[in-house]
């Protein structure tokens, strides 16, 4: 994972593992919380949106083990 700031914009970048956990934890985040700040909410909603948008694994049938691999990969390294 690494971050940088072009002009006004900041661009994260997340390897394939990373955007899956990272994707698990924010839609668990979001439908298991309270978030009170309009503009946080429309933040992650907005986020997980373009998340769910780019990414095929949630919608494949192995997608519990892909995440599983991921985490795996992740604590490995």
């Amino acid at each position: 994972m690494e971050i940088r700031k072009e002009s006004n914009d900041y661009i994260i970048k997340f390897n394939n593992h990373e955007v899956l956990v990272f994707f698990e934890w924010l839609v668990k985040f979001v439908e298991n919380n309270q978030i009170i700040d309009e503009a946080e909410q429309k933040i992650l909603y907005d986020l997980e949106c373009l998340l769910e948008s780019t990414l095929e694994e949630p919608f494949m049938e192995n997608y519990k083990d892909l995440i599983h691999i991921a985490k795996k990969s992740i604590i490995n390294n």
